[in-house]
């Protein structure tokens, strides 16, 4: 499927989310709110030198979750934690 040859990359990041500077050192983006009955945290991209992280945390980002390489990865991730 043409879907999974789309692989995310930086200029895709920052055209869709904010990104948010006074995080971390690498750039780090906002995608949303998880509004969980026992979590209220948030989930943020970070663009690191070779890879691409999804990351939890509740204002900042404290947890990886997994390094995404396509877009469809992404948008199933999100579907999942019922952000998309």
């Amino acid at each position: 499927m043409k879907l999974f040859r789309r692989k995310i990359t930086p200029e895709y990041i920052g055209k869709h989310y904010k990104l948010r500077t006074d995080l971390r050192i690498f750039e780090t983006y906002e995608i949303g709110q998880i509004n969980d009955a026992f979590y209220d945290d948030t989930i943020f991209l970070e663009i690191r030198d070779e890879s691409i992280c999804l990351l939890r945390g509740d204002n900042v980002p404290s947890y990886w979750l997994c390094n995404i390489e396509y877009i469809y990865q992404l948008r199933q991730i999100l579907k999942i934690y019922k952000i998309l």
